[in-house]
């Protein structure tokens, strides 16, 4: 699971998705340092894996990151069919 959030409530999620073996995103506003920092502390805190721009866009830094995750799940599954 790909957990995004954007605030402070978000952080009960954030938790549980990421030790639930998920992975937890914090986007912030653009150019925006207030929410820039909060997000930083977030991923310094370890409560989320990555943080964001909340940019929606194709191409940008979201959908990269989201669609490394995905690309890391499909490879670890391919690990794993090679050891059953």
């Amino acid at each position: 699971m790909i957990f995004i959030g954007d605030g402070e409530t978000d952080i009960p999620c954030f938790r549980l998705v990421k030790d639930q073996g998920g992975h937890s995103i914090a986007v912030y506003k653009p150019h925006t340092s207030k929410t820039r920092e909060a997000s930083k502390k977030l991923l310094k805190d370890g409560r989320v894996h990555f943080i964001a721009p909340a940019v929606y866009s194709a191409g940008g830094t979201l959908e990269r990151i989201v669609k490394a995750i995905v690309d890391k799940t499909a490879a670890d599954a391919r690990l794993l069919r090679l050891v059953d």
